[in-house]
């Protein structure tokens, strides 16, 4: 990428690219002892009664960082796994397990700090910050969806996500049972819990209305929001209503961005073989939407999903 191109803010980036451009915005403004000390009293989650003056606390937190390792650590985590999340199901549904794990994340903390905690304990707390209650819930909700799906860790290790997921909640859980940043481990706990409420509600279809509609104005500010396809879940959507409809899959191609190889290549001589999208024809494509009707998402090969992947590229 060219420096000189860059900008700031950029929607056609996406919610995850913007997220952690903020990450880094705010750590690079924190090197500046004033306003550190200002995210710090203003912007990190402050548990009640002490933060009830503050209540954005509960989700300003999330792009307080402290050090930069620490947010180094977040802004990895998002990257890698949430450009997967972002593929699957687009900006919006990547926004609400971000900004409500995090919410969950200190409502959870919340109830440790008032509950659990004895009074010695509670004098030494200093303050909640960090993105990593939002990035569990990116973490857990992406392996939800795409349990099977592999990632090479460092570059090197080839793992699928359902065992970083459960590696993930599995050292969560001793975290919080130890004794040195319970309540950071906590807030991770709070981001799972609420992916693993909200993706099985999401494939079931019954996700509260409202939840939608507080997200339109995070989408359109974090997100493109006017990306000419649409992500491979709403694509898998598509094609179990399109079945139970009777409609052919292939009624529904254009929506992802992908041609019609068939009718490009009559009488050409050619093997039918998409040229725009150069690795797979409309047929392939439609017997893997009609697969994903059928048996859903998290039984198509590994194969099969890198080819709606690369179809659902524009």
């Amino acid at each position: 990428m060219d420096i000189r191109n860059f900008k700031f803010w950029d929607k056609q980036r996406g919610a995850v690219g913007n997220l952690i451009v903020v990450f880094i915005a705010v750590w690079v403004l924190s090197l500046v002892p004033i306003l550190d000390r200002f995210f710090d009293a203003y912007f990190a989650f402050h548990p009640l009664p002490q933060g009830i003056v503050k209540p954005w606390g509960f989700v300003t937190y999330m792009f307080v960082h402290q050090g930069f390792f620490h947010m180094l650590s977040n802004a990895l985590w998002l990257y890698f796994i949430g450009i997967l999340l972002q593929d699957l199901v687009g900006d919006k549904v990547l926004l609400k397990l971000f900004f409500w794990g995090g919410f969950f994340g200190s409502v959870c903390f919340q109830l440790f700090y008032s509950f659990l905690l004895g009074p010695e304990s509670r004098m030494a707390f200093d303050g909640l910050v960090g993105a990593s209650g939002g990035v569990s819930a990116v973490v857990i909700g992406t392996a939800l969806f795409s349990p099977y799906y592999r990632v090479f860790l460092f570059g090197i290790v080839e793992v699928e996500l359902r065992w970083i997921a459960i590696a993930k909640v599995v050292l969560d859980i001793a975290g919080a049972m130890g004794n040195a940043n319970q309540g950071g481990f906590i807030c991770h706990l709070g981001g799972i819990l609420f992916a693993v409420i909200y993706v099985y509600g999401y494939m079931k279809g019954n996700m509260p209305g409202w939840m939608d509609e507080m997200f339109l104005s995070l989408e359109s500010i974090f997100g493109s929001g006017n990306r000419k396809r649409k992500s491979v879940m709403a694509a898998s959507k598509q094609a179990k209503q399109s079945r139970s409809s009777g409609k052919s899959s292939s009624d529904f191609l254009s929506s992802m961005g992908i041609s019609d190889s068939t009718s490009g290549n009559r009488g050409s001589g050619k093997s039918g073989k998409n040229n725009a999208v150069g690795f797979a024809n409309e047929a392939e494509v439609n017997r893997i939407l009609d697969k994903i009707a059928q048996v859903g998402y998290q039984n198509l090969t590994n194969d099969e999903r890198e080819i709606l992947f690369k179809a659902s590229k524009e």
